[in-house]
């Protein structure tokens, strides 16, 4: 079993100029004992354009798993 914390953040643009994001809740805390499906929603701030999505896996302050996709 597996106890850590999921943080995303959201990089991309506003207005033409350079902006990044997390969830407004901050980081989430997760359990996970085989696989996991995590789903959720949230409002952006108007006129952002996301670029980028990285998802980050972390048990303490270590790093475990990390994804970014780029949109």
């Amino acid at each position: 079993e597996f106890n850590g914390r999921l943080e995303v953040t959201f990089a991309g643009t506003v207005n033409g100029r350079p902006w990044s994001g997390t969830l407004p809740t901050g980081p989430l805390p997760i359990k996970i004992k085989q696989y996991g499906r995590m789903a959720g929603d949230f409002s952006l701030p108007e006129g952002v354009v996301v670029k980028s999505v990285t998802a980050q896996v972390l048990e303490g302050v270590k790093v475990r798993a990390a994804q970014t996709i780029k949109l």
